[in-house]
């Protein structure tokens, strides 16, 4: 009996040694290996999660970058300058009076990495060349942004006054990239801007007009061919008479058909010849308190006749020898 209770109390003591050496075992061994691996694996979590930033980052970065070489200029006064000069060439191209249009300077309001800005424009005149204006203005490839686009119809038919912003960017600080060279995607004649012709057509605007009446079953004879009638001078339109690198141009704008033709002198315009542009500052024929800074030198028939900027080449006028631009002048001037 007494060596059976010395067996048992033995095999106690030796299950609870067993017992103490598991859970000394898991307090100094297994438990801080434990925490080493949830260590590890942390790390390791911390370590994927940097390496995608890192990954955004540089993707980001190189995104901006070409974005920023799109933009107008590092300079916000720089950038502001050279979008007005743009805005009102491209008014002009429009076939539209620079004076029939505002532009109001607003901004910069800084943003974050950007400073905002543009300008505040607002005017009047026929749909589709404001149309025209619009589609230029989206297709320059600059960065910007039309925003707070308005249209309300103007004081006659066919014409709609419009407010808008254009808005660019100036980056801050500006990332050190090559600014890219702009060139304009689409012109006036391209496929692009016809998509926008249903716009004029359907003139939202347009006074309610009754529909006509039923042609009657059996129509009349078709009346003799006509001889084809000319296009008058009142549809043509002189829009510029800018000079690019040093050559001027004579933009002539066809009123009838929205089209504008680009004619350099020298060439032929309609039955006569276009001779030059002259620059000199003269009163405005029918404005003679207004100074005149352009205009046409036409020669027709042996004569020379002149069309100020804005004018149709109906609004023609004769120089006499002594006007004439000293180039084209056999006049001595005469001392007082």
């Amino acid at each position: 009996m007494n060596k059976r209770r010395h067996f048992l109390g033995l095999t106690v003591l030796g299950i609870g040694l067993i017992a103490v050496g598991v859970l000394i075992i898991r307090g100094f061994i297994l438990k801080p290996a434990q925490k080493i691996d949830d260590q590890v694996l942390q790390l390791r979590q911390k370590l994927s999660s940097i390496q995608q930033e890192r990954t955004a980052f540089f993707a980001a970065e190189k995104e901006v970058k070409q974005v920023a070489q799109r933009a107008f200029s590092d300079d916000p006064d720089h950038a502001l300058a050279t979008a007005g000069a743009l805005i009102t060439r491209y008014i002009t191209q429009a076939g539209l009076p620079e004076d029939a249009f505002s532009r109001t300077p607003f901004g910069p309001a800084r943003l974050r990495g950007t400073r905002e800005l543009g300008w505040a424009i607002q005017g009047e005149g026929p749909l589709d060349q404001v149309i025209d204006l619009l589609f230029l203005l989206d297709q320059y490839p600059a960065l910007h942004q039309i925003q707070n686009l308005a249209v309300s119809p103007g004081d006659r038919p066919g014409r709609i006054r419009i407010r808008f912003r254009y808005l660019i960017l100036v980056f801050d600080p500006a990332p050190a990239v090559s600014r890219a060279e702009m060139t304009v995607q689409s012109q006036l004649d391209s496929p692009e801007r016809q998509r926008y012709a249903g716009i004029v057509d359907r003139d939202l605007f347009r006074p309610y007009i009754r529909r006509p009446p039923r042609p009657p079953e059996s129509p009349p004879p078709p009346p003799p061919p006509s001889a084809p009638v000319e296009t008058p001078l009142s549809s043509y339109k002189i829009v510029s008479l800018s000079s690019w690198n040093g050559h001027p141009e004579i933009h002539l704008r066809d009123l009838s058909r929205s089209q504008t033709t680009i004619i350099k002198p020298g060439e032929t315009l309609l039955n006569g010849q276009a001779v030059m542009v002259d620059y000199r500052p003269l009163p405005h024929p029918n404005h003679p308190s207004l100074i005149s800074d352009s205009r046409l030198i036409w020669k027709i028939d042996g004569g020379y006749w002149a069309v100020e900027r804005g004018d149709t080449l109906a609004d023609k006028y004769q120089l006499p020898s002594c006007r004439l631009p000293p180039a084209l002048s056999n006049c001595i001037p005469v001392n007082p």
